[in-house]
């Protein structure tokens, strides 16, 4: 997903909250909440998650 809108980025980039969806190699689903997105770079986006909750999420985003 490009975020090249900036009304799009204005809005992601304010005080919301996120639902973020994972899969591992299986396909097995791991979701979660995050926090304060923000865009890197035109296809790069960056949020926060409960180190301790989120740790599967990481590891399957990590493994890409």
């Amino acid at each position: 997903m490009t975020f090249m809108d900036e009304d799009l980025k204005t809005f992601v980039e304010s005080e919301v909250t996120v639902y973020v969806a994972t899969r591992d190699a299986d396909l097995q689903p791991e979701a979660g909440f995050g926090w304060g997105p923000r865009l890197i770079n035109a296809d790069e986006l960056e949020v926060f998650v409960d180190r301790e909750a989120g740790a599967r999420m990481v590891a399957n985003m990590s493994a890409r």
